[in-house]
């Protein structure tokens, strides 16, 4: 990620920027929970509702990088991703009819 950061254009920049932003959170909020004490006893729903966050953040960021930057061409990945789900499904019902 650092050589396409450092070769990428600016909004290519902004885009791994954002990315990096968001997924930087996971582990100092995780580290910071520990520290802090708030996987520990009663506190334990401030923990999973601080990770909840965090994790939301890294899809949310993708998804304004997508829509911010105009990368409206990811409908291609999203089309083959179902495609590939459709048929996954389809053998997975054969397989069970079979046995």
């Amino acid at each position: 990620m650092r050589i396409r950061y450092r070769r990428g254009t600016g909004i290519e920049r902004l885009q791994i920027l954002l990315f990096a932003y968001a997924a930087a959170l996971t582990p100092l909020t995780m580290a910071a929970c520990l520290a802090f004490g708030l996987g520990e006893d009663s506190s334990g729903d401030a923990f999973l509702a601080a990770l909840f966050v965090v994790l939301m953040a890294v899809p949310v960021a993708v998804g304004v990088a997508v829509l911010r930057y105009r990368l409206y061409d990811i409908d291609r990945i999203i089309n083959r991703t179902v495609v590939y789900e459709e048929r996954r499904r389809i053998v997975w019902s054969a397989v069970s009819m079979v046995s």
